[in-house]
């Protein structure tokens, strides 16, 4: 097991998923085939880190050399 993930509960009552190691480390590569990202990218990570899209995202940044950004959690200072 990697991590979990938390659903955010709109069909039901929040709850926890697990991502293994072999999931994220087939997931990353297949959407980078996709998204071609090159080490000059940079991405805004506005997302809760327990997302499930933010995780994918995050690992193809990653395996791409490229940059990741964090924000406050504030989206109102985005645009300061």
């Amino acid at each position: 097991m990697l991590t979990y993930i938390f659903t955010s509960g709109t069909t039901g009552i929040p709850k926890g998923a697990t991502i293994t190691n072999y999931n994220l480390a087939c997931q990353a590569p297949a959407s980078k085939k996709i998204i071609n990202l090159g080490n000059d990218e940079i991405h805004f990570s506005y997302l809760p880190l327990p997302h499930a899209y933010e995780r994918v995202v995050q690992a193809m940044m990653l395996i791409s050399g490229a940059q990741i950004g964090y924000g406050s959690g504030n989206v109102a200072n985005f645009i300061k």
